[in-house]
């Protein structure tokens, strides 16, 4: 019974051996396709993250590009003011000018006017009493 007994716990142990062995090559072989997932997993987030660094690096370009295209729109806008800032004095110093111009045309157009109707009517008065001299002639010896 002994030796019964024996062989029993011997085929027992040899089953439980067994069946470790096949629990550790699972585990072997679960520990490496974890493993294996594991680096799989690990070789895309790379990917991914090289990709993300080259979207950055896209992204800061066109930023650098953007910044620069506005500092050069503003450069152009505050000559663009400067320029109409000039303009507008111009204009006023030109509007000055015509109004002064104006004023003096019409001074002198008047000045011009009054002499020429001035002339007209000595002229006129002179004429006319050239013509009328005779009736005056007449008239006094009557």
């Amino acid at each position: 019974m002994t030796d019964v007994l024996l062989g029993l716990v011997i085929v027992l142990l040899l089953g439980v051996l067994a069946f470790l062995v096949v629990l550790a090559k699972r585990r072997g072989e679960g520990t490496a396709g974890i493993e294996n997932q594991l680096r799989a997993e690990a070789a895309g987030l790379q990917a991914k993250a090289d990709e993300l660094r080259g979207q950055i690096t896209a992204l800061d370009a066109q930023a650098a590009d953007l910044r620069q295209r506005l500092e050069a729109e503003q450069g152009a806008r505050v000559k663009a003011e400067t320029r109409l800032d000039a303009e507008r004095r111009s204009f006023e110093e030109q509007r000055a000018l015509l109004d002064e111009a104006q004023v003096k045309l019409k001074d002198a157009f008047a000045a011009l006017s009054a002499a020429a109707l001035k002339d007209s009517r000595e002229q006129f008065l002179g004429a006319a009493g050239e013509r009328l001299r005779p009736i005056q002639d007449l008239l006094k010896t009557y």
